[in-house]
């Protein structure tokens, strides 16, 4: 069955910059003018994606009103021209669904979420953490692999992991890598028809060739 939400998911994820003034208050008239100027330059809906506050954005660092203030900024810079995504980490699921809800009703077309981290969660209680913020706002999830991060160095999300996750509607998309290639590619082999897997760095071709719908990228945006 066709999923419109999912369609929009691929091509090139723009990880967006976070402009400051030299006391680090955010300056998004700036990113206003660059989301435009990439626009004017052919990142439109069809063969790219939008995303502010992820990793190269201060997505972990960001005050809440900031955080806010970056949704708002994405959805009126792109003017529906192409999807946008916004970061979004958070040790609580309830942190989490709130600002999903605001992503959502700000029109915020995904979110880049990542599991919960510090304390070293269960794969019920990731999952739990996703199904909480799934439940929470109708917004489209890309779900976030960090094995050189959390919940422990080297981690991956599992096959029973994402075979949980194809209950949950509104996870569309899972931003994929893996320190082990077998488990990489057998991922991408048994789940390409679930969710769009949009690569993050390395391996590219194998994944492509593997049905991968889109990778990361900061160049982009020179």
């Amino acid at each position: 069955m066709p999923n419109p939400r999912k369609d929009k998911l691929q091509g090139v994820v723009v990880s967006l910059p976070t402009f400051n003034d030299e006391n680090y208050n955010l300056e998004l008239n700036k990113s206003k003018f660059h989301i435009k100027w990439l626009i004017d330059h052919g990142v439109t809906e069809g063969n790219a994606v939008l995303m502010i506050a992820g990793g190269l954005g201060e997505g972990y660092f960001l005050d809440d009103d900031e955080w806010r203030g970056m949704a708002d900024t994405v959805v009126q810079a792109a003017e529906g021209r192409v999807p946008t995504c916004i970061g979004l980490f958070e040790l609580s699921a309830r942190r989490a669904a709130k600002k999903a809800k605001y992503a959502a009703n700000a029109g915020v077309d995904f979110l880049q979420l990542a599991p919960p981290h510090y304390l070293v969660p269960t794969e019920e209680e990731i999952f739990g953490h996703f199904k909480y913020v799934n439940d929470a706002a109708d917004i489209g999830i890309m779900a976030y692999n960090i094995p050189w991060a959390m919940p422990r160095p080297g981690y991956d999300y599992s096959q029973s992991m994402l075979e949980r996750f194809t209950e949950l509607e509104n996870v569309v998309g899972v931003k994929w890598v893996s320190y082990d290639i077998h488990h990489y590619a057998n991922m991408l082999v048994l789940f390409a028809d679930k969710f769009n897997f949009i690569n993050n760095g390395g391996i590219m071709s194998i994944g492509f060739r593997l049905g991968m719908k889109g990778f990361i990228d900061f160049q982009c945006n020179v």
